[in-house]
C-alpha cells in the first residue's frame, strides 16, 4: 500500500456499508461444521484423539499423515429361544473400527518482496485492522505487518474454500447409503428419490415437509436433518412466504415453522450433486475437522517446534459471514519463510489439513437393510407437470 492518503482510501471504502469483502456459500462445508455436529468434531478432533490414545502420525510418502481411529459396536442380528434350556449362547462380538486420515491439504503462499515491505504504512494497516476485524486472526510470534498480511490472505481466501468446499461435498456425497424409505435392498435403496418441490402453476408443495419428516422417523434419528442443495432448494425455503390461508387454503408460514430441518445453501450443489439435488445428513452422520499441524506433536500437531531454521511456525483462524448465513469460523496453519537474498523477503503460506468423517454402512445394526444405512441420503427437488 502507498504511504499517501491514496493508499489507504480503498481500505476506508471497505469500511462503508455494503463494500466489505464477499465469499461464496461454502454450503457442504458449513453443514460439515454443524453446531448439531459438535461432539462429533469433538471426537475427531486430533488433540482430543491423542488424548484418548485413538491418534496415530504414520508416514506416507515420506511425509507425516494423521489418523484419528473412531470405534464403534454396531447391534447384531439374533434368533430368541422359545423356551427355557440350559445351552451355550454367542459369545461377545470385537469392537469395529473406522481410521479417518488428515490427508486431505490446501495452500495457497504468499510473498513480500522487501519494496512491499517498506511501502506499508502505519494507517494502512490500522485501517486494515478495522476492515477486517474480527475475519481473520493470526498467532505468529515475532512478525510484523499482519494486518496487511490478513488482508491479502483474504482476498485469496474464496478460491481456496471454494477447492476446500467441493473436497468436503464430494466425500459427503461418496459416503451416502441406503435409504429405508425406499427399501432394504443395495443399490436399489440408493436411488435419488424424487420430492414433488412445486406444483405445476409453480404454487409451493408440501410434499418435502413430508417427506424429511417420514425419513426422520423411518431411521430413528435425533436431531434436525441437515440439508444441502442450490437455487431450487433455496427457492423452496423462500417460497414459504408467498401464500396464506385466505388465499390457497394452508397456513404456509405455520407450515414451515413446523419444518425441522437444518439447511444450507451452496451455488455449487448442483454441479457436485446433480441439477436440483439435495444431500440430507442424519447428525452424528459426517463431519469435517481440521488439523493444526503446527501444532507440537504431544499436543496433536506434527511440527517439532515453534521455528525451524528460517521458518516460523504459527496458527490462524478466520471467520466469514456468508450472504444470509450464520458467520464461519475455521482455525488453520500459518507458517513464515524468511529468505536471506540480497534484499531479504518473507513468504507467508497459510495452510490447511484436514479430514471428513462419513458413517460407515452398518454402524448401527448389521441386518433389516441397516447394513446399508449410512445416514447421508440423496434426493432431487421436481416441480409436478
Amino acid at each position: 500500500m502507498n504511504l499517501g492518503i491514496a493508499g489507504i482510501a480503498p481500505v476506508a471504502l471497505a469500511l462503508t456499508l455494503a463494500n466489505g469483502k464477499r465469499f461464496k456459500n461454502y454450503g457442504f462445508l458449513q453443514a460439515a461444521r454443524s453446531p448439531q455436529l459438535a461432539a462429533l468434531i469433538a471426537e475427531l478432533n486430533p488433540q482430543t484423539a491423542r488424548a484418548d490414545g485413538r491418534y496415530s502420525s504414520v508416514k506416507e510418502n515420506g511425509k507425516p499423515k494423521a489418523v484419528v481411529k473412531l470405534n464403534y459396536r454396531p447391534q447384531i442380528n439374533a434368533t430368541p429361544l422359545t423356551e427355557r434350556t440350559v445351552t451355550t449362547g454367542a459369545g461377545p462380538v470385537e469392537d469395529q473400527s473406522i481410521d479417518v486420515p488428515f490427508n486431505v491439504h490446501r495452500e495457497l503462499p504468499l510473498t513480500y518482496e522487501t519494496t512491499d515491505i517498506i511501502r506499508l504504512a502505519k494507517e494502512t494497516e490500522e485501517y486494515l485492522k478495522r476492515a477486517n476485524a474480527n475475519q481473520f486472526a493470526v498467532s505468529l510470534s515475532d512478525f510484523k505487518m499482519l494486518s496487511d498480511m490478513g488482508d491479502q490472505i483474504l482476498r485469496r481466501t474464496d478460491a481456496v474454500l471454494a477447492s476446500v468446499n467441493t473436497a468436503v461435498g464430494t466425500a459427503m456425497l461418496a459416503g451416502a447409503g441406503g435409504n429405508l424409505m425406499i427399501g432394504s435392498t443395495s443399490p436399489a435403496n440408493m436411488a435419488v428419490q424424487p420430492i414433488t418441490a412445486f406444483k405445476s402453476d409453480g404454487s409451493l408443495s408440501l410434499d418435502p415437509f413430508d417427506f424429511f419428516a417420514e425419513l426422520k422417523q423411518t431411521h430413528h434419528f435425533e436431531g434436525k436433518p441437515i440439508v444441502i442443495g442450490a437455487k431450487k432448494f433455496a427457492k423452496w425455503l423462500r417460497r414459504k412466504g408467498i401464500a396464506t390461508a385466505a388465499d390457497l387454503g394452508y397456513d404456509y408460514a405455520a407450515a414451515f415453522a413446523e419444518l425441522d430441518i437444518e439447511g444450507y445453501f451452496d451455488e455449487d450443489a448442483d454441479t457436485i450433486l446433480g441439477p436440483d439435488e439435495i444431500l440430507i445428513i442424519d447428525p452424528g452422520a459426517a463431519c469435517m475437522e481440521t488439523i493444526l499441524e503446527h501444532r507440537l506433536y504431544d499436543q496433536g500437531g506434527v511440527i517439532p517446534g515453534n521455528k525451524v531454521a528460517n521458518t516460523t511456525y504459527g496458527t490462524a483462524s478466520f471467520n466469514i459471514a456468508q450472504t444470509n448465513a450464520e458467520t464461519f469460523q475455521m482455525d488453520i496453519d500459518m507458517r513464515v519463510r524468511e529468505e536471506d537474498t540480497a534484499y531479504p523477503r518473507f513468504t507467508i503460506t497459510p495452510s490447511m489439513h484436514f479430514g471428513v468423517f462419513t458413517r460407515p454402512a452398518g454402524y448401527h445394526k448389521n441386518y433389516g437393510g441397516w447394513e446399508t444405512h449410512t445416514g447421508i441420503f440423496r434426493a432431487k427437488l421436481v416441480q409436478a407437470s
